[in-house]
């Protein structure tokens, strides 16, 4: 008795066992047909609008077009059509202003420091008895005014608060 209630109850385990995968199996498989209408509304709704776009372009643009012959032998001239009036030509950049274009684009893309703004505030901060510049070797200012080896010992610092003498 004691073997056929053990084996009762693991079959009934096992039976519970496959009920629960089951279950699980079937709301997984529930939930990825959910997705899968879902993707094939999406793919039907964007194929509709491409289909809607491209019926509008073919009707306000390639169906109002007018072809036109010996377009490729129109004369082709710079945008300020070098005093050419009443006469059917295409406009081009090229020449100075194209020139000038192409420049200032790689100068504006290899030299990006230039578009900083200047540095006018810290440009006054110097006073006029320091206005020449520190030498490399000693650090310190020449000026002609003063007596000789005591002239550049004033050195000026600036800091977050302004400037201050030393």
């Amino acid at each position: 008795m004691c073997d056929s209630h053990a084996g009762r109850v693991k079959e009934y385990r096992e039976m519970i066992t496959k009920r629960r995968s089951a279950e699980q199996k079937a709301l997984e498989d529930k939930a990825a047909a959910k997705i899968a209408r879902k993707l094939a509304r999406e793919a039907k709704r964007k194929a509709e609008e491409l289909a809607a776009l491209k019926e509008n372009i073919q009707k306000n643009f390639v169906d109002k077009a007018v072809a036109v012959d010996d377009i490729l032998k129109q004369d082709i001239t710079e945008v300020d059509g070098w005093q050419q009036k009443d006469k059917p030509l295409v406009t081009a950049l090229g020449g100075f202003l194209g020139q000038l274009i192409l420049v200032l684009n790689t100068v504006a893309k290899y030299y990006p420091q230039y578009d900083r703004p200047s540095k006018s505030v810290k440009s006054g901060l110097r006073s006029s008895l320091d206005s020449r510049p520190k030498s490399q070797i000693s650090g310190k200012a020449s000026n002609k005014e003063g007596d000789g080896e005591n002239a550049g010992d004033k050195s000026m610092l600036s800091g977050a608060d302004g400037v201050s003498e030393i």
